[in-house]
């Protein structure tokens, strides 16, 4: 395990555009406030049920220059990183075939959605900044390669309403 994770982080220390993320503070810009490992606890309030709840965010950047707060989930895959967030394969007759990825697999589209909706409510003084979602990956296999994923309105919005449903199914 430690060679597995020495090569892991030789390829996140390697990659600039991952670092910078995590870190976007340079000669240029010096003024981005960087948490990690925030939590965020808080009671959703469901027709009168109260549901205790916590978010872990891996890390948020708030660039107060840019007025855009950039959240950013770290994940590691047992699997190529190009089909992290899915990604079509073709098969002996040619066919194209979609191949659902761990970004689909594992709904982290909706754990993003819900650590967005947790970090604005977090931090209200930053309600007219825009947000930006990204997932910094890294292959936990050889050539433990790491990449950055923007994740979309579109999955951040699917996100937020398999939550809302799910919240409803709560007795």
């Amino acid at each position: 395990l430690y060679e597995k994770y020495t090569m892991m982080m030789k390829s996140i220390n390697s990659n600039k555009k991952f670092l910078s993320k995590l870190n976007p503070n340079d000669e240029f810009k010096d003024n981005v406030k960087i948490y990690n490992e925030y939590a965020i606890l808080c009671e959703i309030d469901i027709d009168g049920r109260i549901i205790k709840f916590k978010g872990k965010l891996d890390n948020f950047t708030v660039d107060e220059e840019d007025k855009k707060i950039t959240l950013n989930d770290l994940k590691t895959t047992g699997k190529p990183i190009n089909y992290f967030m899915g990604n079509y394969i073709y098969k002996e007759d040619g066919e194209k075939q979609w191949y659902s990825g761990s970004f689909q697999r594992y709904n982290y589209y909706r754990q993003l959605a819900v650590y967005l909706i947790l970090l604005k409510a977090a931090l209200p003084q930053y309600s007219d900044y825009s947000y930006n979602c990204n997932m910094l990956v890294v292959e936990a296999l050889p050539d433990y390669k790491s990449d950055i994923f923007k994740v979309s309105l579109k999955h951040l919005q699917q996100g937020l309403e398999e939550f809302k449903n799910l919240l409803k199914l709560i007795p």
